[in-house]
């Protein structure tokens, strides 16, 4: 998947993500920020000459104060007087380029390394219901590629895992275990920032999942086979059916002995209940069993619920396993091996819970739309929620996404986990992949993915809020790309040179005749920054009712006795 954005080459922007600092930004690419550094050089470069006089005078003045107290004039050695420019010389150089190369860095530092998105095309894009087959399989390897990047490091931290949770379901005794085998994972309230979405108005939402395995000896395995062929099974855990398939009392049929196949794999069949949609929407329509608790469901409404059922295909186990999803149970004849010797496929569920927040108990599910016309930042982070759920973190990666699946070696799998149940570990990884796949949804929609003139894709961004959102998203620069904080820029790098060279600028105004007859002083008029301590003096001691001025400030300079007027 090209997960590449567009950039300006010259974007002036507001980071609110900083926590300690709003300032405009400016992204610059490669040639800019190299026009920036030469124009720097260039400044320092007329900044030069001033800077050497600076120098000299504040050399010469700590010089004359040191002479006139301590040292004779024999004692201060005659090269060093007249190589003193030369030296000077190359001092400024240096310093302007040091200055040049630690303001640049400091600067783009301070920026970050944030970009913003500037594509002339955003908002999310579904595909046509109408669409072809051939449209459909391209598609679905494109969510599939999205699912296993998602299955990354996502950029969302898991804030709390509780296991040994209480059965979800009003009949508990469909779970696994002792009625306490279910795992509960949550973000917690995440602001939007933390998935790239630039806005002033802070919003946040929560991601909640709970998983549970259900108990294989519960009653909704029927044997298809009456005995006489093995691993023939329906699961009657609800009807599927839709306009495209004919209905079944089943949500999941099998047929033949998973460890006679020749392959050394798992295999896995996922469906999906979404709460928000009608029952003709929905292909599978879970038992009654399987409702959700009323004391979870006054706490939110739920999103979806996703049943995946995983069967493994002729795997040995070096160590036996009595995980209710990837069970190993019996040593293989003449061999120090397990295997599985049931055949039927473990269901896992995982329940779903998705709240976007306005503000502070002001939250609603990714469904709801009542709350759009606040602003195209909701909208945004809203859409880019709608598929951070358990089935589309696996449905197009089936087995495949299992960390199971990784561990399988020729025909030999290694050691499942040892921490924790390997089916925690498989809800775990599947809360983390539907976390990034959060990130990823708000990049495509940032960037206008799969926008194809309604060819085969359709906008699903809401009217109002058209191309409201391409300047929304910020990401991490790509290589060829430079942030730079304006504000300490202009500061630093372009007001500095400017204020050395006005200071060092000669007046018409002369040293007093001790320091002119001194070695130290090369020239005789006082630079405008000399002039600068008798003009603060001489506008605090003004008093208009006495009509005495101050002395003169090139007289506060040489320290010569004031002139009355």
């Amino acid at each position: 998947m090209d997960i590449s954005l567009p950039v300006s080459t010259w974007t002036r922007w507001t980071d609110y993500a900083q926590a300690t600092s709003r300032s405009p930004i400016v992204t610059f690419d490669d040639k800019w920020y190299t026009a920036i550094i030469i124009s720097i050089g260039v400044l320092f470069g007329l900044a030069l000459p001033a800077i050497q006089r600076l120098l000299a005078h504040i050399i010469a003045a700590i010089g004359f104060e040191i002479s006139k107290r301590w040292l004779t004039p024999a004692a201060i050695p005659d090269h060093f007087l007249d190589k003193g420019p030369k030296y000077l010389s190359t001092f400024a150089v240096v310093v302007g380029i040091a200055y040049t190369i630690a303001t640049t860095f400091a600067t783009n530092l301070a920026a970050g390394e944030a970009a913003l998105s500037s594509s002339k095309i955003c908002g999310a894009f579904g595909l046509r219901d109408d669409a072809n087959t051939a449209a459909q399989d391209a598609d679905a390897l494109l969510q599939g590629e999205k699912e296993s990047k998602a299955g990354q490091q996502p950029y969302i931290k898991t804030a709390h895992v509780d296991q040994e949770q209480r059965c979800p379901f009003v009949n508990e005794t469909y779970c696994a275990g002792n009625g306490f085998s279910a795992v509960r994972f949550s973000t917690g309230s995440v602001d939007a920032k933390d998935i790239g979405i630039n806005a002033g108005h802070t919003l946040s939402f929560n991601r909640t999942s709970i998983c549970v395995p259900l108990d294989i000896n519960a009653g909704f395995a029927k044997d298809l086979g009456g005995g006489s062929e093995i691993g023939k099974w329906g699961y009657e855990l609800g009807s599927v059916g839709s306009e495209q398939y004919s209905p079944s009392e089943y949500t999941f049929q099998q047929y033949g002995d998973p460890f006679s196949f020749d392959v050394r794999s798992y295999t896995m069949s996922t469906y999906v209940h979404t709460y928000s949609k009608s029952r003709i929407q929905n292909y599978w329509q879970p038992i009654e069993a399987l409702n959700v608790r009323e004391d979870l469901k006054s706490k939110a409404d739920r999103y979806s619920i996703m049943i995946m059922f995983v069967k493994s295909c002729r795997i040995f186990y070096k160590k036996s396993s009595e995980d209710p999803i990837f069970p190993a149970r019996r040593l293989y004849p003449g061999s120090d091996l397990w295997f599985n010797d049931d055949s039927r496929a473990r269901p896992l569920v995982c329940i779903d819970w998705v709240e976007i927040c306005k503000r502070k108990g002001q939250c609603v599910p990714t469904y709801d739309e009542t709350l759009d016309g606040d602003s195209d930042a909701f909208v945004f982070t809203r859409m880019a929620l709608n598929k951070s759920s358990a089935y589309y973190a696996m449905v197009s990666r089936g087995a495949m996404g299992l960390d199971a699946q990784y561990r399988i070696k020729d025909d030999t799998s290694l050691p499942l986990t040892s921490q924790h149940p390997q089916w925690v570990e498989e809800s775990r990884n599947i809360f983390q992949s539907s976390l990034s796949r959060v990130q990823f949804d708000a990049m495509d929609i940032a960037r206008g993915a799969r926008y194809d003139g309604n060819k085969l894709y359709t906008p699903k961004t809401p009217p109002k809020f058209d191309g409201q959102m391409c300047n929304l998203f910020t990401f991490r620069l790509p290589k060829g790309y430079h942030n730079m904080a304006i504000i300490p820029l202009t500061l630093l790098q372009f007001l500095v040179p400017a204020v050395l060279t006005g200071f060092g600028l000669q007046t018409k105004v002369m040293f007093s005749e001790e320091r002119q007859q001194s070695p130290w002083f090369k020239d005789t008029n006082l630079l405008f920054v000399e002039r600068i301590p008798g003009m603060i003096v001489r506008l605090l001691q003004r008093t208009p009712s006495a009509g005495v001025l101050a002395q003169d400030e090139d007289d506060a300079w040489n320290e010569t006795p004031p002139t009355a007027d």
